[in-house]
């Protein structure tokens, strides 16, 4: 297939949240992700397996990243999740508390069996509460400040410099 070829329609399923597609003998429902950087994000919950997929939301920005998000520090984690959602989804500090909280019921309700984050190592289910007790500092974190050409000048001298 070449880039002027369309894509197959059999291969094409839009599916918005609420919605559910069968794939094979797996149910997938499509759902918002509490956190996320475009409204057009979407997760989906395996009914048959209860894996999570969701999307970017949890992810984390971390040192080392083990095989399995269990094997992180609680602070490790934390931080690198808070940090995460702030450069992610920087309109979490002005969020209505009651309506955020009312989007991590609902996907706590959901009981993963395991999470399969974009940008965090496979997670158990039973870190649900912590990935959302992290989320739910969020809008109390200072929001995330990029660095300016100055920051980048120093950035690329020292790489430049090699080891000292």
């Amino acid at each position: 297939m070449s880039v002027s070829d369309p894509l197959p329609m059999d291969r094409v399923n839009l599916v918005n949240p609420g919605q559910s597609i069968t794939l094979g003998s797996r149910s997938l429902t499509a759902f918002r992700p509490p956190t996320f950087d475009n409204p057009s994000t979407t997760g989906f919950f395996d009914t048959t397996s209860g894996v999570l997929f969701p999307a970017d939301c949890f992810g984390a920005l971390l040192q080392d990243v083990p095989q399995n998000a269990a094997d992180l520090s609680e602070g490790d984690l934390h931080e690198g999740q808070v940090f995460w959602a702030t450069i992610d989804s920087p309109w979490m500090h002005e969020v209505d508390r009651g309506k955020l909280a009312r989007e991590f019921d609902a996907v706590a309700k959901l009981e993963p069996s395991l999470i399969l984050s974009s940008h965090l190592p496979a997670a158990p289910g039973s870190m649900i509460d912590q990935f959302l007790a992290s989320l739910s500092a969020v809008p109390d974190a200072g929001p995330f400040v990029g660095p300016d050409q100055v920051a980048l000048e120093q950035m690329l001298a020292q790489m430049t410099a090699g080891p000292q």
